[in-house]
């Protein structure tokens, strides 16, 4: 995955916009085979959920355990560290969901 500064400065209004916002998880997958980036992680949830304005958003659910997930759960948008610093010195961050 190429984390350019141009790319990230790019992404980062769509993801201020989406910080904190809340919503309902609609359904949800866990991954037991993830592309190699991700290994370190696995397994790992993400869910699709339905914010409060209407739009949908997919995400990796932290901070949670599988069983924890259920239909129709509140959680918030937060922010966390994708991966370790980046070649260009980058720390990547991405949106993610929280149960609340």
């Amino acid at each position: 995955m190429n984390n350019s500064p141009v790319k990230v400065w790019r992404r980062q209004k769509t993801t201020r916009n989406l910080l904190g916002k809340r919503g309902i998880v609609i359904s949800w997958t866990t991954i037991f085979t993830p592309p190699p980036q991700y290994k370190h992680i696995a397994p790992y949830h993400v869910v699709l959920v339905r914010l409060d304005d209407g739009s949908k958003i997919t995400a990796q659910l932290v901070d949670s355990f599988g069983s924890e997930i259920q239909a129709k759960q509140r959680v918030i948008v937060v922010l966390r560290k994708l991966r370790e610093n980046a070649p260009e010195d980058i720390i990547p961050y991405t949106i993610a969901c929280k149960i609340i």
